[in-house]
């Protein structure tokens, strides 16, 4: 630092991903608010594009709000509270949000999250539960453009009971829909990773292990 460099922070939260009272200070004298900053609206995510930063949020019917206020709402990349994470693609999820009305006038979703003010998570939108234990295994896809990938264990007689039963259904349902992939592999998404850890099909990963409402799955690899 002394060659005038700084550090900048981004997606800072409260623990718990609640917003940073200085933030919600700021914003109440910069933005003007439909019915007051802290008036929640709730709707469906149409959609949210990660690389586009944005996505429209549908607000539900019998809200009393002005007639120039549209029922389609553009969410940008700000105003996703995933609690400090990244947003990521998402399409079709209950939300709840404020409203506020940009210089040129134009409304726009303001602190969306999910109902009942929880951050927008990929472990809270799928019902994710987390089974304790670090096991290990090795990647076998990662598809980095996409980001998805596939690891194996190493061991899947050391995973929970309800983990297997999942994985169990989860692989009896693949094979009626005629796309059974190999047995005992885990699907996992680039959030999964541990932040600074490069992958590559055939290295030996960590990870714990959840079931959601898909199946089963891998996260926090490392």
């Amino acid at each position: 630092f002394g060659s005038g460099s700084s550090l900048r922070s981004t997606g800072v939260t409260m623990p718990g991903g609640g917003m940073v009272a200085v933030q919600d200070e700021i914003d109440a004298t910069k933005k003007r608010f439909v019915g007051g900053q802290n008036l929640r609206y709730t709707g469906e995510l149409k959609f949210y594009d990660p690389v586009r930063e944005m996505g429209y949020v549908l607000m539900d019917e019998g809200f009393d709000v002005s007639a120039d206020v549209p029922r389609e709402l553009r969410v940008e990349r700000p105003e996703v509270n995933c609690s400090g994470g990244n947003p990521f693609k998402m399409e079709q999820v209950r939300v709840e949000f404020g409203i506020w009305k940009t210089p040129k006038s134009q409304h726009k979703v303001y602190n969306m999250t999910l109902p009942g003010g929880v951050p927008i998570t990929v472990a809270a939108i799928e019902n994710r539960i987390t089974h304790e234990g670090s096991l290990s295994g090795k990647v076998r896809v990662w598809n980095w453009s996409q980001g998805w990938g596939l690891v194996q264990p190493f061991d899947l007689s050391s995973f929970p009971a309800p983990v297997l039963l999942r994985m169990q259904e989860l692989h009896a349902v693949a094979i009626a829909r005629g796309k059974a992939r190999e047995e005992g592999l885990l699907y996992f998404r680039k959030e999964d990773v541990v932040e600074g850890v490069k992958l590559h099909p055939g290295m030996d990963v960590l990870f714990d292990v959840y079931t959601d409402d898909k199946g089963a799955g891998a996260e926090n690899i490392r």
